[in-house]
């Protein structure tokens, strides 16, 4: 049978699938999905994961430019990603900005720690150009509702809804902010249990 490999740097995680690849999910990602391995590729062979609809991304390292052309040539259906961890990248991503990933609609960013609010988390909404559903954790939504973006200030348009996990934004500052910021998007605040 065809075997993928891909050894993550990060601890104890390696991935191994047969293709054709049966999931819709790829779980733990990272820079090192751009070396993957398989005992059966030539020299013109060319990873293609169609059935992937969401990726979960758990770097150690800021994410790269090669992972995302990598990830828009291979996942072209990506309409999910999920960071966990941290959100940062590398220059080269936040430099470039031709790189974007049109196909993902929805944004999870729970749990996550955002080291470099200013240049990384802009580019994130830049490369995600046709977000419409956002999730965020209550901790962040300060981070995110300072983010400017270069092409349209501070607006984010296309969103139709936010959902804010594990608190509730409601002073009447927060609230006029998030509706500036989002005036087209139903905000919804959860409790996580």
């Amino acid at each position: 049978r065809h075997v993928i490999s891909i050894f993550n740097s990060w601890p104890g995680r390696h991935i191994r699938f047969t293709m054709p690849f049966a999931f819709d999910r790829l779980d733990c990602v990272t820079n090192d999905f751009v070396a993957f391995h398989s005992n059966q590729a030539g020299p013109d062979f060319v990873l293609s994961l169609p059935s992937i609809t969401s990726m979960t991304f758990h770097p150690s390292n800021p994410l790269s430019l090669q992972l995302m052309k990598t990830i828009k040539q291979v996942c072209p259906r990506l309409r999910q990603m999920n960071f966990h961890r941290t959100c940062t990248f590398q220059d080269d991503l936040i430099e470039d900005a031709q790189v974007t990933l049109p196909s993902v609609k929805q944004l999870h960013l729970c749990k996550v720690y955002t080291a470099d609010v200013e240049r990384s988390l802009p580019r994130l909404f830049d490369l995600l150009c046709h977000l419409e559903h956002l999730t965020i954790d209550a901790r962040i939504v300060d981070d995110i509702l300072t983010v400017r973006r270069s092409d349209q200030g501070q607006r984010f348009d296309g969103i139709q809804q936010v959902s804010i996990w594990n608190g509730v934004v409601d002073q009447s500052v927060a609230r006029s902010r998030m509706t500036d910021q989002f005036p087209n998007a139903i905000v919804i605040s959860r409790a996580v249990p």
